[in-house]
């Protein structure tokens, strides 16, 4: 015979993972979205010097190479549209972050209080 599990309200346990869980993938989201916009300025400002610089050698460049450059020429040509969603992703996560952190401190004051208020066996 099953038996089924009650069903979790607001501020029990399950409530408090799933806000924990809600929390982590938001920072997790904006450090890869802060690491989106690092790798963009970094193909943008940083990286046209080392394709110059490649030019200068008398060398054919490898298929990979000619990957990357056409991806530096991609995020210099098409910068004005990259970096609003950049930066809107950054914020949206920020923000996501923010409010999802209360949850998680609210769930666990209520859990600390009915451990209080409960009588010891």
């Amino acid at each position: 015979m099953k038996t089924m599990s009650p069903p979790t309200g607001v501020g029990s346990a399950g409530d408090e993972s799933h806000g924990k869980r809600q929390h982590r993938l938001a920072l997790f989201l904006v450090a890869v979205v802060l690491l989106a916009f690092g790798v963009f300025v970094y193909f943008v400002f940083v990286f046209p010097k080392i394709i110059a610089a490649w030019g200068a050698e008398a060398e054919p460049l490898s298929v990979a190479a000619r990957m990357v450059a056409r991806l530096s020429l991609f995020c210099r040509s098409y910068g004005l549209v990259l970096l609003p969603l950049l930066m809107a992703g950054i914020g949206a996560g920020a923000v996501w972050a923010v409010m999802s952190a209360p949850r998680i401190s609210r769930a666990r004051e209520h859990k600390e209080r009915q451990g209080r208020e409960s009588p010891l066996l």
